[in-house]
């Protein structure tokens, strides 16, 4: 009945979501766009499918749950450090993890919050209303120097929402408060982005020139200008939970929920200077997925990732990729059984250094109560952990994940958790990872030898880490060194180094790995290695 419960909440929240009132707060006035006639039949596809889905899930028997993920933090029953995380983590260099939550706090209008790698939990600052209130599916960013930025979609000097900025000592700061009129955009949803300079970028899925959402710039003095005003036609409408990421030269990267040629959403890219262009129209027949309500992620050659919440081959969504030219590939379609998962609503993907892309969906998996899941580039889907139907270990992801150097993912769930009011988790891939996971050395004279590599050797086991052997083949060495030299044992939750040279025999490329034996129930565990003689 807990699951059953669930399903009901989410399915209500899909179409709230859309109409813009959750429930808790009415933009229809701002937002042509989320009446139209396509969004209309959108939302009733996807009320049928999702409720034909949750019965077929429901039914599903539970299996052994899997032994990676590990609840970090459960919200109180009082809602005291708050509750109902809709968004995302920032994580620092130590591995602590900041987040917000739309309710709870000393004035039940939200909270931003840390939580150590231990579990501690920290209230940074309760929300009051002045300062802003419920922050929704933004979450924080954080700069050079440990201040969090972040969005809220409601309160400040107008009621509109504000973007605000949180030091390391928790003072809040009001960098902006969106304006009465709406001209300046309205009620942020998203994410923001932040470059070198400081300077944040977002979304509001309303207001602007045109009341159909708007790309805006704040500075770190507050200055906020309107980069762009959608126009409610073939440019797109109505960012959802979509942000935007910074791409070279400061272009921007985005979607849209609705409109574009086909009026089910849009990627698009904005140059410095305002022009916007369709990168992509999402098809009306749903092939190639629609209803984009995530933001996108960006690779080193200017791919994009994205993921839909409905359309593709079953109808319940997609992700993927599209190139610096346009081109569209869809990566993976959800299953109409939905084990594999189904309807991505916030997951904005995160990638790894070997492209692997990771997200989640919030319902679907082997529960019907939603999934982490790992896709690689060519393709492949796995579903790296199930919600449990009970929701001890949380449920209703509606966020997408934090990735850490360990290639540890950590996210945050809606409901369950010891008091039903949602949870912060971590899902570990694998006992031992390294960082890189290979090297690749420059070409090297015959008969000498390189400097050295470093690679760092993350335990992520609650055990410690007997390491037998770190051993180089091929024309490669490798030992013990760098900043903290492997020793055995590796303590639990910790890391060491070790370096790798490069001492080529003959000419042309060399290929070789490194390969640890340890305790580990992995070992051997290997690093790629290539260099050229020359």
């Amino acid at each position: 009945m807990k699951a059953m419960a669930a399903t009901s909440r989410r399915t209500m929240h899909s179409a709230d979501a859309i109409s813009g009132t959750k429930g808790r707060l009415n933009i229809s006035g701002f937002g042509p766009g989320f009446g139209s006639a396509k969004l209309a039949a959108a939302i009733a596809r996807g009320a049928l499918i999702l409720a034909w889905a949750s019965a077929l899930l429901l039914i599903v028997a539970r299996p052994a749950h899997a032994q990676t993920e590990s609840v970090l933090h459960s919200f109180a029953q009082n809602g005291a450090d708050g509750f109902s995380s809709y968004a995302g983590l920032a994580i620092d260099a130590k591995g602590n993890l900041y987040g917000t939550t739309y309710n709870g706090g000393a004035n039940n209008s939200g909270t931003v919050f840390k939580v150590t790698p231990s579990g501690a939990e920290t209230v940074l600052h309760s929300f009051g209303g002045a300062d802003g209130a419920n922050p929704y599916f933004s979450g924080v960013v954080r700069d050079t120097a440990g201040n969090l930025y972040g969005t809220t979609t409601a309160g400040g000097a107008n009621g509109f929402g504000t973007v605000f900025k949180l030091s390391p000592t928790g003072t809040e700061t009001v960098l902006h408060s969106f304006a009465a009129d709406g001209k300046d955009g309205s009620h942020p949803y998203a994410r923001l982005a932040i470059d070198k300079t400081g300077n944040l970028y977002g979304t509001t899925p309303v207001g602007g020139a045109n009341n159909f959402g708007t790309v805006f710039k704040v500075t770190p003095s507050g200055t906020e200008t309107v980069l762009y005003s959608f126009k409610g036609g073939t440019d797109g409408c109505n960012p959802y939970n979509a942000g935007v990421v910074l791409g070279k030269n400061g272009v921007l990267y985005g979607a849209t929920t609705t409109c574009g040629a086909n009026g089910v959403g849009t990627v698009f890219k904005l140059i410095p200077t305002g022009t916007e262009t369709v990168l992509h129209s999402f098809a009306s027949d749903g092939t190639d997925g629609f209803s984009p309500y995530a933001g996108l992620a960006i690779d080193t050659k200017g791919n994009l990732y994205g993921t839909t919440y409905f359309g593709g081959a079953s109808g319940f969504g997609t992700v993927f990729k599209l190139t610096p030219t346009g081109t569209e590939t869809v990566l993976h379609s959800f299953a109409n059984d939905g084990k594999d998962g189904c309807h991505p609503e916030n997951s904005g993907l995160v990638i790894d250094v070997t492209g692997n892309l990771y997200g989640t969906t919030t319902v679907g998996g082997a529960s019907g109560v939603g999934t982490v899941f790992k896709l690689t580039p060519t393709g492949t889907e796995t579903v790296l952990h199930s919600f449990a139907n009970n929701g001890t270990d949380g449920f209703d992801p509606y966020a997408g994940l934090a990735l850490d150097k360990a290639g540890i993912l950590y996210g945050t769930t809606l409901e369950g958790g010891g008091s039903d009011h949602g949870t912060v988790f971590k899902i570990t891939q694998y006992p031992v990872s390294f960082s890189p996971e290979s090297l690749t050395f420059s070409a090297q004279t015959v008969g000498t030898t390189s400097a050295p590599k470093t690679v760092t050797l993350f335990n992520n086991q609650s055990v410690a880490l007997n390491i037998t052997s770190i051993a180089a083949s091929a024309d490669y060495s490798a030992a013990p060194g760098g900043t903290k030299p492997c020793a055995s044992p590796v303590a639990a939750s910790s890391s060491c180094t070790f370096v790798v040279r490069f001492s080529p025999t003959k000419i042309g490329t060399i290929k070789g790995s490194v390969t640890v034996t340890d305790d580990a129930p992995t070992s051997p565990q290997a690093v790629a290695l290539t260099g050229r003689g020359q």
